[in-house]
């Protein structure tokens, strides 16, 4: 028989009701990692993050020997961002969770309940980014598959040309190569994967093989791609990163045993906020599959 062990003078950082993790630690993978330039964070609803930005850059020329050379200034703005909260929580019984103690698994459970939970935040985090509309001035976000002004790239995608134009497209807007990044739903990358380079023929025009080994090293063109269940069906998006803006704020995993307590539960709960700004929506190109 175990005997249990009561340290009152313990410091309660051994046994904390609130933990922060950096979002890197713990949700590394969510899209607004991946795809946008992450570069502030912010605290609450009414909170605005004001971001300096170089919104023009003087002309430069030659300049004869001896010649007075001409000034230029640097076109400084700033972009207002503003965020929202992603929020859940998740409760546990305590005799689910002294059982699992007595077998050797309160560790285990909770970090279940944690991963569980990090699983959720992360497809709410990738579906708002994508795919949310604005729900009026409270509501500032705009989903990169919803927002208007971005650049439309005509023809199906039956080839690889129409993505060739999107990266011209990009590039003649000041977007850099490097920066850009491909998203679709799974069932665009399945569409591509199945297109070959000639009729008859067996070879894929893109390296389906590799994409389906190891995920993140699908490319087209070149460009990283990145598949989500939130992408709209039917067209993909190529992103420049620099030209979307984001702002985060560290992940909150909490728990009370008393807010369920006429349950005899105890409450986990995550707390999240995320927002971004489009500072170029030409710097985002869509194609369609069909034309």
């Amino acid at each position: 028989m175990s005997n249990t062990v009561v340290s009152p003078g313990a410091p309660v950082s051994l046994s904390p009701d609130r933990v922060t993790y950096h979002p890197q630690d713990l949700i590394r993978h969510a899209l607004i990692y991946q795809i946008t330039n992450v570069i502030a964070s912010a605290a609450t609803d009414r909170d605005s993050v004001r971001v300096p930005r170089i919104a023009s850059v003087p002309d430069v020329g030659f300049v004869a020997e001896g010649d007075e050379i001409p000034g230029g200034d640097v076109g400084l703005g700033e972009v207002a961002i503003r965020t929202r909260k992603l929020a859940v929580t998740s409760a546990i019984s305590n005799e689910l969770r002294n059982a699992s103690s007595n077998a050797g698994f309160d560790v285990q459970s909770a970090q279940m309940i944690t991963d569980g939970i990090t699983v959720g935040l992360i497809d709410a985090a990738d579906r708002v980014l994508l795919s949310h509309e604005s729900e009026g001035a409270d509501d500032p976000l705009e989903g990169l598959s919803t927002i208007s002004g971005v650049t439309t790239i005509p023809g199906a995608l039956t080839n690889l040309d129409p993505v060739t134009d999107a990266i011209g497209a990009l590039e003649a807007e000041g977007g850099r190569f490097k920066d850009f990044n491909i998203v679709m739903h799974p069932s665009v990358w399945s569409t591509l994967a199945k297109l070959k380079t000639a009729d008859g023929s067996n070879v894929s025009l893109v390296d389906s093989i590799q994409g389906a080994v190891d995920p993140g090293s699908r490319r087209l063109a070149g460009i990283p791609v990145h598949t989500s269940q939130f992408a709209k069906e039917g067209e993909l998006l190529m992103i420049d990163r620099e030209s979307v803006l984001s702002v985060v704020t560290n992940v909150e995993l909490g728990y009370s045993d008393e807010a369920q307590f006429l349950s005899d539960s105890r409450v986990f709960r995550v707390t999240y906020r995320a927002g971004w700004k489009v500072t170029n929506p030409k710097r985002i190109a869509k194609i369609s599959i069909t034309g």
